[in-house]
């Protein structure tokens, strides 16, 4: 989506196998051993600081503070937590495509994404590891 992408704040689709390995690189205490990502994706078109991670245990969020972004929050979400999610798909005026999760202690957590990232497998995804229960959804991915 390019300007308007990172204007908009919508994520771009990341490779999860490399933020994976970057992550266990800075934070490795951050992960669990038997925890992979599935899905990654970063916000301002790509060129963002912000990352959202899903995980094969929960929806983590990582968060940079201030000007200089030395500061970064971390919000896990796990999926036993998750109450409801919405997918909202792309139109002819608002280009991007909206992801909504419900989960108790975090309240809402709202993601843009840009309107080439494949929402229906996220939410393919999202619908096997909250709703059915299982475990990873790795046949989704």
């Amino acid at each position: 989506m390019g300007f308007g992408g990172y204007i908009g704040n919508n994520s771009r689709q990341i490779d999860a196998a490399e933020c994976e390995r970057t992550t266990r690189e800075k934070h490795p205490d951050l992960l669990q051993d038997d925890e992979y990502l599935v899905f990654a994706f970063q916000g301002r078109a790509g060129k963002g600081r912000d990352t959202y991670m899903f995980t094969s245990k929960r929806l983590l969020l990582k968060d940079k503070k201030g000007i200089t972004g030395k500061r970064t929050a971390f919000k896990s979400v796990p999926y036993s937590s998750v109450r409801a999610f919405s997918v909202e798909t792309a139109g002819r005026v608002d280009g991007d495509q909206e992801l909504k999760v419900y989960a108790r202690g975090v309240g809402r957590v709202d993601i843009d994404f840009e309107n080439d990232v494949p929402v229906h497998l996220i939410y393919k995804f999202l619908s096997q590891v909250v709703i059915q229960g299982k475990g990873s959804g790795k046949d989704t991915a």
